[in-house]
């Protein structure tokens, strides 16, 4: 479909905007920037909890709140952000949300308690909500069908790389700064991609908007809670814990109910119907279990190198950068191979070395020395950086661009809870593994983390090596778990995605 078949809504802008170049890579700087926040605020604040604890006296659950404040946020917003980007205009809701979330900073910077702290989390949440789908919808947007891929891997090196370095960046802020310089320094970014994007970025919508829907918006939003709440919380509180079994049981009866109502046809503004779509299904779960996999691992590999290795915080960020690396080589050269491999094979390839990570993590416990995670990083890396340019473009192509919106907030949504089911799955297999195996080797040390282990072992050398031994057992048995996880979702994949060649284009499927 060209620009001219296009058809503007009442005040819009045309559903095409195909930017000539280079303007349009300028509009991916920006939006490039914005992905970084995102990542930043998720993977760097983790840092600053003592700091906050130690200035406004914040209790632990308080600080329990000032991450899952955040997360918990985004995730019960963003599909319905998705939605109503398409309907209102996506650089509209884009720029809305940087504004939302450099207010929330603004918030935390100037918090005179810990409860202030986590409402200006709570807040940059919601702004990243409305503008992270923006993200991925305005680059289907501005680039054509053949540039696509190259700016969709661009973006994805990004993602992997924000996640990497957002720990690296806070710990300098707070060497040299103050915590509350880490939300100045959000403020910052914010107002950067905000700039960029309201003089760069094309406004695009759906022509044909289905009407406001507030009942789809809040049974989306609750579902999202209270499963995400589940799945974070079932790691600390446990998996019977009632509060976790009623969040869990909330949260899909109203998912349920959120997917009877979306079907009634134009009375919801979420058109799910691409979910059917097996270039979508297939490409979702290689997300999911991409980011369940790499969220898992890292989780323990910045364990096993501040725990064991005895690396600093930065040392330990500087470490996992190989991973970054990997992601940004594959993300290159993925656009070169779609174009001579078919995509299952390519999606297949990415998978393949995920499954490797996980199972060399596994195999090469007790692991000493930096080599043995260095291949794993790396590994890591460009079997992210492989699935998720592919992922992401398939997601994104599966349906009608004036959907695009909608599209990238569901492949938004199916990412975060990847990440939050890596974390609590793998998390649990890993303390559960080692409380027994430190039980089988040392029956009269107290049951306790590895890093209480570790503090209570004090001089004690045997107790120190039987804790690093049980570390490493329940090491070999969560990333062994990891790849067994990868190889269903392979097998499950490669039927999936038999029949789908190539990345349709959205473009010749407007509805």
């Amino acid at each position: 479909m060209t620009e001219e078949q296009n058809q503007n809504p009442p005040g819009g802008a045309p559903e095409e905007a195909v930017v000539a170049s280079p303007r349009r890579w300028w509009i991916l700087v920006a939006l490039s920037l914005a992905t970084i926040i995102i990542q930043f605020d998720q993977s760097g604040m983790t840092l600053a909890l003592p700091h906050i604890q130690a200035e406004l006296g914040a209790t632990t659950q308080q600080l329990q709140w000032v991450m899952d404040a955040y997360s918990l946020a985004l995730a019960s917003v963003v599909l319905t952000a998705g939605a109503v980007s398409d309907r209102y205009g996506r650089r509209k809701v884009f720029l809305l949300g940087i504004a939302v979330l450099a207010a929330g900073s603004l918030i935390g910077a100037l918090a005179p308690d810990a409860n202030v702290v986590i409402a200006g989390r709570a807040l940059m949440g919601v702004g990243g909500a409305m503008f992270m789908p923006g993200t991925l919808s305005i680059i289907t947007h501005v680039f054509d069908r053949v540039t696509r891929p190259t700016a969709i891997g661009i973006w994805g090196a990004v993602t992997s790389l924000g996640v990497i370095v957002g720990p690296l960046i806070s710990g300098a802020v707070l060497q040299i700064w103050h915590w509350r310089g880490i939300f100045v320094l959000n403020v910052v970014m914010a107002a950067i991609a905000f700039t960029g994007a309201a003089a760069l970025v094309p406004e695009s919508r759906d022509p044909h908007p289905r009407r406001l829907d507030i009942l789809g918006a809040v049974l989306a939003g609750a579902g999202l809670l209270g499963v995400i709440y589940a799945v974070i919380h079932s790691s600390s509180d446990g998996v019977t814990s009632p509060v976790v079994l009623a969040a869990a049981g909330v949260g899909a009866a109203a998912l349920v109910l959120f997917w009877l109502h979306s079907t009634r046809g134009e009375v919801s503004m979420f058109d799910l119907g691409v979910a059917r779509n097996p270039a979508f299904l297939g490409a979702a779960l290689a997300a999911a279990v991409t980011m369940f996999t790499m969220a898992g691992l890292l989780f323990m590999i910045t364990q096993q190198f501040q725990l064991v290795d005895g690396f600093g915080v930065l040392l330990a960020g500087v470490a996992v950068l190989p991973m970054a690396g990997g992601a940004l080589v594959a993300s290159l050269l993925v656009p070169l191979l779609v174009k001579r491999l078919e995509v299952r094979t390519v999606v297949l390839l990415g998978l393949a070395l995920m499954g490797a990570a996980a199972a060399a993590y596994g195999l090469a416990q007790p692991i000493r020395g930096y080599l043995p995670s260095l291949i794993v990083l790396i590994l890591l890396g460009m079997g992210n950086g492989g699935v998720m340019v592919v992922s992401n473009d398939l997601l994104m192509s599966s349906g009608p661009k004036s959907r695009s919106g909608l599209i990238s907030s569901m492949n938004d949504t199916v990412q975060e809870v990847g990440t939050a089911l890596g974390i609590a799955v793998l998390g649990a297999v890993l303390a559960s593994q080692y409380a027994e195996s430190l039980r089988r080797s040392m029956p009269g040390v107290a049951d306790g983390s590895f890093t209480a282990t570790l503090s209570d072992a004090g001089t004690d050398s045997s107790v120190r090596e039987a804790a690093l031994a049980a570390f490493g057992d329940a090491s070999r048995m969560a990333g062994l778990t990891a790849a067994g996880v990868v190889v269903l979702a392979v097998m499950v994949i490669a039927f999936t995605l038999r029949k789908v060649v190539a990345a349709k284009s959205g473009e010749d499927e407007e509805d």
